[in-house]
């Protein structure tokens, strides 16, 4: 996979950028004894992100993002298993900071015929698990709660109330979670 992105604009407080992504999932043709067909599923997305950070960490309000996503999926497979060759989808994702760890996040995903081997199974057009039940459009509005708290250096905890409505369907469901969170950046290049 590949995952790159351009600054249009970058300054201490103010980053707009263009996100490009492409991703390859790939099965099979190794060994010709093997019932099973060749899978290639391709993805791709690309899109605009605005960041705001604020310079004064006393301040209430700490950042604000939102990224917007175009995305792209077709099956390059020589046989065709999955009931959608060619999907697309509009991903836009908004996320207020506040002080004390606090934020929330919403988003909205449309995706018409989607499928992505690798991407979260709440926006697939066809389920994970039963591959024969499918959804041609998902249409979900999502909000996250989310609260973090530094354990420490580098490492946070991230509980997390996550209701969601599919727009589709007219149904309300909701999640919770905890995440343990790793902020470092590790350099893959050294400079001398």
């Amino acid at each position: 996979g590949l995952s790159t992105f351009t600054y249009l604009f970058k300054s201490d407080k103010i980053k707009i950028s263009i996100p490009l992504q492409a991703y390859i999932a790939h099965n099979g043709g190794q060994i010709d004894t093997v019932p099973y067909p060749v899978f290639t599923h391709f993805n791709s997305a690309a899109g605009i992100t605005f960041n705001y950070q604020s310079s004064n960490k006393n301040t209430f309000l700490q950042n604000f993002e939102t990224q917007n996503y175009w995305v792209y999926n077709k099956d390059l497979s020589f046989t065709k298993e999955l009931p959608f060759i060619e999907g697309k989808g509009f991903f836009t994702n908004s996320s207020i900071g506040f002080k004390h760890g606090f934020a929330i996040v919403l988003q909205y995903w449309n995706g018409i015929k989607m499928i992505s081997p690798r991407g979260g199974p709440l926006y697939q057009s066809i389920e994970v698990v039963n591959k024969s039940y499918t959804e041609k459009n998902r249409n979900l509005a999502l909000i996250k709660l989310i609260h973090e708290h530094k354990l420490f250096d580098y490492v946070y905890l991230s509980t997390r109330f996550e209701p969601y409505y599919d727009l589709s369907n007219h149904l309300l469901e909701y999640g919770f979670s905890v995440h343990a969170v790793f902020k470092q950046t590790i350099p893959l290049a050294f400079k001398n």
